[in-house]
């Protein structure tokens, strides 16, 4: 759903079917990310990953961690990173 959103306001994306090939498709692409959106529950890696990941390359890039889980047990997993913002399933455009 949130690709499709993104795509009809015409941002470029770039999507992930599972959590490594989220990291591989991070560590490969040249061009810059502005942010990243990362479902927390991913076959594979889990979100949680992806983010260490991430940041082990750039501390400072805008995420946003999606979950239907509770806001404080997800980000108790990432508490030795910097922060990121949480948006909760369901959510509306």
């Amino acid at each position: 759903m949130l690709t499709s959103i993104l795509e009809a306001e015409r941002y470029d994306l770039v999507v992930a079917a599972d959590g490594h090939e989220a990291a591989d498709l991070y560590q490969q692409c040249t061009a810059p990310f502005d942010l990243a959106n990362i479902d927390c529950t991913m076959p594979g890696l889990s979100g949680a990953e992806v983010y260490g990941r991430i940041r082990a390359d750039d501390e400072r890039l805008p995420v946003i961690l999606i979950s239907g889980y509770d806001q404080n047990r997800v980000m108790a997993e990432i508490s030795e990173y910097s922060c990121a913002r949480f948006l909760k399933k369901p959510f509306s455009v």
